[in-house]
């Protein structure tokens, strides 16, 4: 009895450890009213489609957020968006709800999303208030594994700016505009400037060429000669290779072209960097 009940308190207390990994990193709950509130980049404003959320894995292991919800609490609470079964975060991935619209990185208010996984709530909207907010994330269980209360903060969230993490992740909420005249960056650090926590290119134990892969052959260094177990990640999460690796070369000449994740472990050694295949 004893051990089972061991074995059930190591599980909970391992699934809170992993649940704790998602953070609430930047909010847009006010889009400023003229086409610099565009946040989701599609070419229009809208005080609906513009507002967005940046979920953020902050742990060292992958997070699979399946059946996780958003919702808010303003005048009854509501599930604003549900995420899809299959949704596996990275160490360091991020996950980006926007109320609605056709997110375009490439459109009028945002630059670049970096390599988030971007969609829009699955209620049709996210329907932030402006003021007294409490914006609730919870996982598959229905336990609130982060938590914003727009009362608590030492900022307005009606001042058409995101409420931003600084630093990034471990941070105190402030004013977007307060760092660098910004009024938002779904997706990316708060000074816009690369991807949020992710090690790019960069193994601890590791190196890789060339990147981006232009031939189908990545060539993974390490100072071992044992074996390597590699798996490669989409942006979504989605595993799409995996494989023992008794030499340096991973043939990647199957996987499509685009960004990916490629985590390769080797004796006591495990690192995620991100990998262009072109």
């Amino acid at each position: 009895m004893k051990k089972i009940y061991f074995l059930v308190l190591a599980f909970a207390l391992f699934s809170s450890t992993m649940s704790a990994q998602l953070i609430i990193n930047e909010v847009l709950f006010d889009p400023a009213s003229d086409i610099t509130g565009d946040a989701n980049g599609d070419g229009t404003r809208s005080p609906n489609d513009d507002e967005f959320i940046e979920l953020v894995n902050s742990g060292a292991t992958a997070l699979d957020i399946s059946g996780y919800t958003i919702e808010d609490t303003y005048t009854a609470t509501i599930i604003r968006h549900v995420v899809p079964a299959n949704t596996v975060l990275l160490a360091g991935g991020v996950y980006l709800v926007f109320g609605g619209g056709t997110p375009t990185a490439s459109g009028t208010g945002a630059a670049s999303f970096g390599v988030s996984t971007v969609v829009v709530a699955s209620s049709g909207g996210l329907g932030f208030s402006n003021s007294s907010e409490v914006i609730i994330v919870r996982d598959a269980s229905g336990t609130a594994i982060a938590t914003l209360d727009a009362s608590t903060l030492s900022v307005s969230t009606g001042a058409d700016a995101s409420v931003t993490r600084s630093p990034d992740i471990t941070g105190d909420f402030i004013l977007h505009p307060t760092v660098n005249g910004v009024t938002f960056s779904p997706g990316l650090k708060i000074d816009g400037s690369s991807v949020l926590n992710i090690k790019e290119d960069v193994f601890a134990a590791f190196s890789m060429y060339p990147n981006p892969v232009i031939n189908g052959e990545l060539t993974i260094i390490s100072a071992s000669n044992g074996l390597k177990e590699v798996e490669l990640f989409d942006t979504s999460g989605r595993s799409v290779l995996q494989t023992n690796l008794t030499s340096n070369v991973l043939n990647v000449e199957a996987v499509k072209s685009g960004i990916y994740f490629l985590k390769v472990s080797q004796d006591n050694n495990t690192s995620t960097s991100k990998v262009v295949i072109k």
